[in-house]
This record gives structure tokens, C-alpha cells and sequence, in this order.
């Protein structure tokens, strides 16, 4: 693949690549065995034998009444929008993604990919299951309206963390290798629909939420003290934070821009 075809995918989710070909899928423009295929990405991934079939599952969206997708990206002790059942909130957290489909506005089920690393003669790749989750009867969502500020607030906590003196290792002006990506994401290609200014909104939250990660993760070997690397990771968590809400926001935006 070349440069420059490797620049136009972005890196996302596997739940908001796949939210977003499925929203694709509605309004016509693919069909739904391309939609199985771009949900891969990229790379060598396959398919599990377990879960549902993504075919059936996208066939089977058309049949819902007033059908709504919902991103979810949650993380312990932040996980307003799951629905449950418990295995579903487990499964979501395990991989910090999920698509909430609701039906007349109340929860009808929960879609988590499942990777499971395996050795092959062309390397390693991920075996993917996407895991179904029925909504408990009865139970309901609460409405989390966009507050259409979250590309302003990645902007400003982009800025004040540039102005402080903390020493953070981000470039997010870069590509990020695939192989320093999480396992539960991909380089997908961006659906048809997408607009221009969407697509360098999520290329920069994504690479954003992806290094945060990593950094939160690895901790600093330049922290001076205790005060230093609670500093740093302030920072972090900020704009991790603003990177999740302005990738849920615009991944939401170019799915109802799709229906």
C-alpha cells in the first residue's frame, strides 16, 4: 500500500469504523458484504467463528423502528451510556468501545468486538468476534445530547498543554504505526460521507486518544517527583478526555449525517 493510500485511513475504534459503514449501509451507499470487509480495516485481521455475523447484524438494522446508533467509549468509572447486561458493561470496558443500537429510543442491544491475538504463516493477526448483547427488559437510556462544543475543547486543552511546562511525548501530527496501535482498533477507510473537515477532526482525536493512552500507560521516566507526574497525568487525562468526546461526538455527527 502506499503512502499515500495509507494516509487516508484513519485510525478508530473497531465500534466507531463500524458505526460509521453502517450508517453507510442505511442510506445505500454499500452493500453490506463491503461493510463486513471494511469493518476489518486495513490489515490481516479475520473474523472469529463466535459472535454474531456482521452481515446478519447489518440486514437485520433495517428491520428496527426508528433505529439510532450510539458510540460508547468508556472507561472505569465512567460508563454513562452502557445499558447492561453486566457481560456487556464487562465486555465494553475489556476493549473501552461499544455500539448501543436503540429502537424508538429505548435500548434493544449492546455490539462489542472481541480480538483475540493469533500467530499465522503471514504473521500475527486478530481474530475479531463481535459479541450481541440483548438489552435487559425494561431498561432505558438516558439521553446524552451532543453538546457540539467538543472540537473547541480539544482545541483549548491541545493549546494549554503546550503552554505548560509538563514534559509530554505527543506528535499527534503523525501517523501512528499500526503495530502501536491497540488491538481493539483499526485503520479504516473513511465511509463516502464523510466530510473533510469531520475526517481531520477524527485523524486528530484518534492519534490523540491512541498516544494518551500509551503515555498514561508507560508512565514518565523524566518526572522529577510525585507532584511532577501527577502534573503530567492531569494533562493526560484532559486530553484523553476531550480526544474521547470530540471522536464520540463527530463519529455521531457523520452517522446521523448518514440516515
Amino acid at each position: 500500500m502506499s503512502a499515500a493510500a495509507r494516509a487516508q485511513h484513519l485510525a478508530l475504534p473497531r465500534a466507531a469504523a463500524l458505526m460509521m459503514h453502517a450508517a453507510s449501509y442505511l442510506r445505500g451507499d454499500a452493500g453490506p458484504d463491503d461493510i463486513v470487509q471494511l469493518s476489518l480495516g486495513s490489515g490481516r485481521d479475520r473474523h472469529g467463528a463466535e459472535g454474531v455475523e456482521l452481515f446478519d447484524w447489518l440486514t437485520s438494522l433495517r428491520r428496527i423502528p426508528l433505529l439510532h446508533l450510539r458510540l460508547v467509549l468508556p472507561l472505569p468509572g465512567r460508563i454513562a451510556g452502557l445499558v447492561g447486561p453486566p457481560e456487556a458493561v464487562e465486555a465494553a470496558l475489556a476493549c473501552e468501545q461499544a455500539v448501543v443500537v436503540t429502537a424508538a429510543g429505548l435500548p434493544d442491544h449492546t455490539l462489542v468486538p472481541e480480538v483475540t491475538p493469533v500467530s499465522s504463516v503471514d504473521g500475527p493477526i486478530g481474530l475479531v468476534d463481535w459479541m450481541h448483547y440483548p438489552a435487559p427488559r425494561g431498561a432505558s437510556l438516558p439521553p446524552t445530547p451532543s453538546s457540539g462544543t467538543a472540537r473547541e475543547q480539544l482545541l483549548r486543552v491541545m493549546q494549554a498543554s503546550a503552554r505548560s511546562t509538563v514534559d509530554l511525548d505527543l506528535v499527534p501530527d503523525e501517523p501512528i504505526p499500526a503495530d502501536e496501535l491497540p488491538l481493539s482498533w483499526i485503520r479504516a477507510v473513511p465511509p463516502r460521507h464523510l466530510s473533510a473537515s469531520d475526517a481531520h477532526l477524527l485523524e486528530l482525536a484518534g492519534r490523540v486518544l491512541v498516544l494518551t493512552g500509551n503515555e498514561l500507560t508507560a508512565g514518565s521516566p523524566h518526572a522529577r517527583g510525585l507532584a511532577d507526574d501527577q502534573a503530567r497525568r492531569t494533562i493526560l487525562e484532559q486530553l484523553r478526555d476531550a480526544a474521547r468526546e470530540a471522536l464520540i461526538e463527530t463519529v455521531e455527527r457523520a452517522a446521523d449525517a448518514a440516515g
